[in-house]
């Protein structure tokens, strides 16, 4: 029984190319937007189509009718840091079960990602190693470092894994301690400044605020505040005296710039 539901969530994904149930609402998707999109393109006079990452559906369905207007894809793929062979060994699995991209140029940071998509999601595209963003953002910044920073995490092993993991095998309790720990240093520091940053926001913020309000009954900190995807992470770790982190880049990007991390 366990075993039919991995493989029904698996199916809901419309990359898959194992994916029938979903063909024939593909079908008038497609349609659909090689109605509208012809006219965007022309309308904005866009030149070229950008992705952030190999396996965005969206972008994928869209790049589809940019390619059939003539307008190259790139993607500047933002996946890749993997710090086990298991996570390796998934990602490939993971990849296999995806129809292969229609990028025309796809950039990686290093060599292992770019093996990866090379032989899985990737083959029928030009797979690049480029410099890591954090060389090429060397401004010199006056900001004072006066934060401490906690870079959060979902209780979901990864977004790439959301559909393949039962409910007990997430991080429930690890998010959980994780941030009460951090709010009990707030509460104990009035006088320091702290951020949790999140990838975005929504219920993934409010999850953290019911933390603090279950178990402090009073009002939100006003030495805290929520950073969410507006607010640049390079320039979020240079203005903190230390970051808190876990499974993220920023645990890589936080140690090149010579900050202090706690894992």
């Amino acid at each position: 029984k366990e075993k039919n539901k991995f493989n029904n969530k698996a199916k809901i994904n419309l990359l898959n190319k194992n994916s029938n149930n979903v063909k024939e609402i593909r079908e008038q998707y497609l349609e659909l937007i090689n109605k509208i999109f012809p006219r965007v393109f022309k309308f904005l006079k866009i030149k070229i189509l950008f992705s952030g990452s190999v396996h965005y559906i969206q972008d994928h369905d869209i790049a589809t009718v940019a390619k059939s207007n003539n307008i190259p894809f790139v993607i500047f793929h933002r996946e890749n840091v993997f710090f086990t062979r298991k996570q390796i060994e998934f990602q490939i699995k993971q990849y296999e079960n995806y129809i292969e991209s229609n990028a025309d140029i796809i950039f990686v940071n290093n060599d292992v990602t770019r093996e990866i998509i090379t032989k899985t999601i990737g083959k029928k595209s030009k797979v690049l190693t480029t410099k890591s963003y954090l060389d090429l953002n060397r401004k010199k910044n006056t900001t004072d470092k006066k934060h401490i920073t906690l870079f959060s995490f979902t209780n979901n092993y990864g977004l790439g894994a959301l559909n393949f993991f039962r409910d007990s095998k997430r991080w429930h309790k690890l998010f959980y301690d994780v941030h009460l720990i951090f709010f009990k240093l707030v509460e104990k520091y009035p006088n320091e400044k702290f951020i949790i940053k999140t990838k975005w926001g929504g219920k993934w913020i409010k999850s953290i605020e019911g933390i603090w309000y279950e178990n402090f009954k009073k009002q939100f900190p006003k030495n805290l505040v929520f950073f969410n995807e507006n607010h640049n992470s390079i320039d979020t770790i240079k203005n903190s005296k230390f970051i808190i982190s876990f499974n993220s880049t920023a645990i890589l990007e936080g140690g090149l710039m010579n900050k202090e991390v706690i894992i």
